[in-house]
């Protein structure tokens, strides 16, 4: 006979359940916690954001570089923020840079690479004109207000846009391949590679110095 229970309807009772869903709550109640499910969560979540990491890296950088905090740096470095933008979004569309060449040559190289005409064209080449004139322009006077001006007499343009402006018409040529590569493996992520040996080497060599200042230190008490 079912145990009488007062939680157990009658009708329930009269059909004999009352034991198996108490049989029921209690194996759910010490069942074992989906543990597998809850790795193999955590494993889809982790590759998911290593495929990603490149394309976030991109994302971020690229906002530093054209955003407000390149802008409140000062004139040249938003200058040089958008020029180094530039350069890697035409690396990362398959025109590589060319650190040996000048400002204009490396407009040059973009806008032949990249098949840019018309403003595009114009574009890349004011930002070259604004790097040009950032380095090698005398410094604007402590104090001076910023007066720069392109050659033909034009307040500095809006770099940021215009190398949105070269990074849209650049990707309009590129094919789909060439578009997805730039999206999720972007080329220029390898400069993280390069900022960490740099980071390596410099932690080396100020070792190496401490230690030798230190023994230059020691060696007179040593030679006593």
């Amino acid at each position: 006979t079912p145990t009488e229970r007062d939680d157990c309807p009658p009708e329930l009772r009269r059909a004999g359940e009352c034991d198996a869903r108490e049989q029921d709550a209690a194996a759910g109640a010490g069942g074992d916690f989906p543990w597998s499910a809850v790795l193999l969560t955590a494993a889809a979540l982790l590759a998911l954001l290593t495929l990603l990491a490149p394309l976030l890296w991109r994302t971020a950088v690229r906002s530093r570089r054209l955003g407000a905090r390149a802008r409140a740096a000062g004139p040249r470095a938003a200058t040089l923020a958008a020029w180094r933008e530039l350069l890697d979004t035409g690396w990362d569309l398959g025109v590589a840079p060319d650190e040996a060449a000048s400002p204009r040559g490396a407009a040059r190289r973009l806008v032949d690479g990249g098949r840019l005409d018309g403003e595009a064209a114009a574009a890349a080449h004011r930002v070259a004109t604004a790097v040009e004139r950032a380095l090698y322009a005398p410094p604007t006077p402590r104090g001076a207000a910023d007066t720069s001006q392109d050659p033909a007499g034009n307040p500095d343009p809006d770099l940021a846009a215009d190398v949105r402006l070269v990074a849209a018409a650049m990707r309009e040529h590129a094919d789909r391949r060439t578009r997805l590569h730039a999206l999720l493996l972007p080329r220029s992520c390898v400069r993280v590679k390069w900022a960490a040996q740099d980071r390596r080497a410099a932690a080396a060599c100020r070792l190496r110095s401490t230690a030798d200042r230190a023994t230059a230190r020691l060696r007179p008490t040593l030679s006593r």
